[in-house]
C-alpha cells in the first residue's frame, strides 16, 4: 500500500506539470487550429534558459525566474512570427508539419549551445521531507505540484475572465467575427504562442529541478499532447484532467511493469479514448451539415 501511495503521488505531481503544458497546447489550438507538436521541445528550451540564468550566471532564484518567464514568452512569439505567420492562408497540414520539424530544430539548438550531456543539478525548492501516514512527501514534489496547479488556475482564470482571454476565446470561434469587432487576430495568435511558451517554461523548470536538466525533458514534455487530446482540445479544464490522468497511468504502469512500459501505456489509453470519445472528455463535438 505504501508503494502504491508513492507512485500515485509521483503521478499526480508529474500529471500537474503535463496538465500545465497541455493548457499551452490547447490555447494555441483554440486560437489558430494548429497542433503544436513542438510543445515538448519548447519545454526543453525554456528549462535550459532558466538553468543558464540560475547556474551559469549564478543569479538568485527570483531574478532567474523574472528573466526566464519573459524569455519563454518571447520564445513562443518568435516561433509564431518566424515559422508560422508566413504560412497563414496555406493548408493547415503545412503548419502542423512545420511544428514537427521545429521540434528537431529546437533540440538541435539546445544541443549546440549546452551540449548533449545532463547539466549540473540545481535546487529550487530546497531539501526536506514530511510524512502522511507511511508515505514520505519531499519538499520538491509538494512545491512542484503546488506551483503547477497554481499556474493552471491562473491561466484558466485569465482565459475566462480577462478581456484578452475573452478575445482569445472569440478568435477560437471565428476569425471574421472578431475582426469585425476590431480585434487583431494576428496579435491574438502571437499572445497565445507566448503564453504557451511561458507554460512550457514553467513545466520545464519544475521537471528539471526534480528529474534533472537533460535532453530527455523534451520527450517527457511530449506527454502533454495526449493529455490535451484526452481532455479535449478545446477545453483548458480538460487539459488538467488529461494531465493528471496521464501522470497517474504513466506512474502506476512504470511502478509495476517497469519504466519502459509507462509511456507506451499512456498512448494506448489515448487510442482507446479517441475510439470512444474522438473529441476527448470535454471537447466540443462539431456537427457539419451538408
Amino acid at each position: 500500500m505504501e508503494f502504491l501511495g508513492k507512485i500515485v503521488i509521483a503521478g499526480l505531481m508529474n500529471g500537474s506539470i503535463y496538465g500545465l503544458v497541455a493548457i499551452g497546447f490547447v490555447l494555441v489550438y483554440k486560437s489558430s487550429s494548429v497542433l503544436n507538436f513542438s510543445q515538448g521541445y519548447m519545454l526543453l528550451l525554456g528549462a535550459y534558459i532558466f538553468w543558464f540564468f540560475k547556474a551559469s550566471l549564478k543569479l538568485d532564484l527570483l531574478p532567474s525566474l523574472l528573466l526566464a518567464l519573459p524569455s519563454g514568452f518571447l520564445m513562443g512569439i518568435a516561433i509564431e512570427r518566424i515559422t508560422l505567420r508566413p504560412l497563414i492562408g496555406q493548408p493547415l497540414i503545412s503548419m502542423i508539419t512545420v511544428t514537427i520539424f521545429l521540434s528537431l530544430v529546437l533540440e538541435g539548438l539546445v544541443s549546440l549551445i549546452w551540449g548533449t550531456y545532463p547539466l549540473e543539478q540545481i535546487t529550487v525548492f530546497g531539501r526536506g521531507s514530511g510524512t502522511v501516514g507511511s508515505i514520505v512527501l519531499t519538499t520538491e514534489n509538494v512545491c512542484a505540484f503546488g506551483v503547477a496547479f497554481g499556474a493552471m488556475v491562473v491561466l484558466i482564470l485569465f482565459f475566462r475572465y480577462t478581456n484578452l482571454g475573452l478575445a482569445m476565446r472569440g478568435v477560437a470561434e471565428g476569425h471574421q467575427i472578431v475582426q469585425s469587432m476590431g480585434i487583431g487576430v494576428r496579435r491574438i495568435f502571437s499572445i497565445s504562442w507566448g503564453i504557451a511558451g511561458v507554460a512550457a517554461t514553467i513545466g520545464g523548470i519544475l521537471m528539471g529541478t526534480t528529474l534533472g536538466f537533460q535532453l530527455g525533458l523534451s520527450h517527457i514534455g511530449l506527454l502533454a499532447i495526449p493529455a490535451a487530446f484526452i481532455g479535449g482540445l478545446e477545453s483548458p479544464e480538460g487539459a488538467i484532467l488529461g494531465g493528471l490522468l496521464i501522470g497517474l497511468i504513466e506512474s502506476v504502469v512504470s511502478g509495476y511493469l517497469g519504466n519502459a512500459a509507462g509511456v507506451p501505456a499512456t498512448f494506448v489509453v489515448l487510442i482507446l479514448v479517441m475510439l470512444i470519445r474522438p473529441y476527448g472528455f470535454f471537447g466540443l463535438e462539431r456537427i457539419e451539415r451538408v
